[in-house]
């Protein structure tokens, strides 16, 4: 069977501290995330879903989630999905960039 392509790019905030596990003498990091969406229906009303997702990184980028992120912190995801061990989906980073932080004065362009 070919590979099929399995890529996420997701965008949101990290809910709570990272946690750290140490397994086979490498380090991963995992930590939940949750994003939101607005859309407007017909009649011109707006909802807002929210989808949480826990994202699992591994050797250098755990590290450096452990270090940077904390709960709030908005972030970029580039990762592919799994079934983590609670048969749901999680997400394996490749790869994270934190979200530059707007200011209140700052105008949307």
């Amino acid at each position: 069977m070919d590979n099929m392509l399995n890529s996420v790019l997701i965008e949101g905030q990290v809910t709570e501290v990272p946690n750290q596990i140490i397994k086979d003498g490498l380090p991963y990091c995992s930590f939940g995330l949750k994003s939101y969406r607005v859309e407007t229906d017909n009649a011109n009303h707006q909802k807002r879903t929210q989808t949480t997702l826990i994202v699992i990184s591994t050797g250098r980028l755990a590290e450096m989630c452990l270090k940077f992120f904390k709960s709030g912190t908005a972030v970029r995801i580039v990762g592919r999905l799994v079934n983590d061990t609670n048969d749901s989906l999680a997400v394996i980073a490749e790869h994270v960039e934190l979200k530059p932080v707007k200011k209140a004065n700052e105008v949307a362009k």
